[in-house]
């Protein structure tokens, strides 16, 4: 028995070691994928910033492209946990859409590392053509993510309000990313990056006020 305890204990710490050492490396593909571009940044590079070798880098990941996904993936979750967060309870779709969208707009110099990796990853040039496996993992994590599926295919909610809604999700989150992106050279502009965040969200207020929430129809009322 002792010895079987034992094996459990050390396959558990090789386990938690391979988890921390995982970590590490998409630690160091964030960092270094914010500093010098996801092309820019070679596999070796990324090992070195680690501390390993190329031959322990690939017993994690298959090489640049899906950490690059793996990245994508962390910044998502980030971003829609705060979305989330933002969400009153008990709230239906379109309440829901606007509070995380809000939300999204409100929090947007903290979390502008994240849209502007998701920006460049978008322009990333093998992100065009990879294959359908990494797609449809990807797709899936950003819709998870942000329970697209749940929040907009409520009974309440006809068609085309859902389709509207997960597009001003798409299209808030282009904005953002293209703030990010450029936003040194909004700060030098005419119109300071603060106020042109505070025109995005008057905008998605005024659409929400006149196209989602017509659609959607009145709110449901509690019975007793």
């Amino acid at each position: 028995m002792a010895e079987r305890g034992g094996l459990a204990r050390h396959r558990a710490e090789r386990a938690g070691e391979s988890s921390s050492r995982r970590s590490e490396i998409i630690d160091a593909a964030e960092a270094l994928f914010l500093e010098r571009g996801i092309a820019a940044t070679t596999v070796i590079d990324i090992a070195r910033h680690v501390g390993v070798t190329r031959t322990t880098f690939y017993r994690y990941f298959e090489g640049r492209d899906e950490l690059a996904f793996e990245v994508a993936g962390r910044m998502i979750t980030k971003l829609a946990t705060k979305a989330r967060g933002a969400v009153p309870a008990g709230a239906g779709p379109v309440e829901a859409a606007r509070a995380a969208l809000g939300s999204l707009i409100t929090h947007f110099e903290h979390n502008s590392d994240a849209h502007r990796y998701l920006t460049l990853l978008d322009s990333y040039r093998p992100f065009r053509s990879i294959g359908e496996e990494h797609q449809r993992r990807y797709t899936s994590r950003s819709r998870e993510a942000f329970n697209l599926d749940v929040t907009f295919a409520d009974d309440a909610l006809d068609d085309e309000a859902a389709e509207r809604l997960v597009a001003l999700t798409g299209v808030v989150m282009g904005v953002l990313g293209r703030f990010a992106i450029k936003r040194e050279i909004l700060g030098r502009g005419p119109v300071a990056l603060q106020k042109r965040l505070e025109y995005l969200e008057e905008l998605v207020h005024n659409y929400f006020d006149t196209i989602v929430t017509p659609l959607a129809g009145p709110p449901a009322r509690s019975s007793r």
